[in-house]
């Protein structure tokens, strides 16, 4: 799947680069480091184009709430970005059982698209956290 991505990958960092070179200069952290990994981690998944700011913001949401749990209001968003999250995770579940991809989600889902070796069985709580688990990580490691 990686080697897959790869022409992917180059593409998304092309239109990142491109969409700040008109502008001269940039904040890196805040215009390439954090928006590439959700990028990549949301085409892995395969989320749709048109959700991947909506992705990004919801993980923005959830990721805040370490360490300001004692901020009611950073906690309500972060609990409505999970349930958005949550609800859009289990429509693209149910669609990629329906119609498996080459993405993360259908592997994990238990779609038997790939020949080579028999599907996973993972019950759908995990296949529905499996997506925010992935999230967290790459907002993390940035």
């Amino acid at each position: 799947m990686v080697w897959k991505l790869e022409e992917v990958f180059h593409g998304i960092v092309k239109q990142t680069i491109d969409s700040i070179a008109d502008k001269g200069e940039c904040d890196f952290l805040v215009s390439i480091a954090v928006p590439l990994p959700s990028l990549f981690i949301a085409e892995m998944l395969g989320i749709h184009k048109k959700d991947r700011e909506r992705f990004h913001q919801w993980s923005d949401h959830t990721i805040a709430e370490d360490g300001n749990f004692d901020d009611p209001e950073i906690v309500a968003k972060a609990g409505a970005a999970f349930s958005q999250y949550t609800r859009y995770c289990t429509k693209i579940i149910q669609d990629r059982r329906a119609n498996p991809r080459d993405d993360l989600v259908s592997i994990s889902a238990g779609s038997p698209f790939v020949p080579s070796r028999p599907p996973l069985k993972i019950d759908g709580s995990e296949v529905q956290y499996s997506p925010s688990v992935k999230v967290r990580t790459g907002h993390t490691d940035t």
